[in-house]
């Protein structure tokens, strides 16, 4: 039987960067989540800044999807104010 725990955001998001480091080691779960957050070109990143930590660069993808995300929603707040 399993058990469910509930984790804050800090605590999961740190739970996954763990496991995904751990699965995948330092350099590519870097790549994931450069590829998967769609930011930029990584082997170009990746020399311009080397040396970045996993948590620098999770900190710089959440900066730049909750940038997107106010984004959308302005868009959003805009097309129902003409609607």
């Amino acid at each position: 039987m399993s058990t469910t725990t509930t984790r804050n955001p800090l605590e999961l998001r740190k739970a996954g960067l763990q496991a995904l480091n751990a699965a995948l080691g330092q350099d590519d779960a870097q790549t994931f989540l450069l590829h998967y957050s769609g930011t930029g070109d990584f082997t170009k990143e990746r020399h311009e800044q080397p040396g970045r930590t996993l948590d620098e660069i999770v900190v710089d993808v959440m900066r730049l999807q909750t940038e997107r995300a106010g984004i959308i929603a302005a868009k959003n707040a805009a097309w129902h104010a003409h609607a």
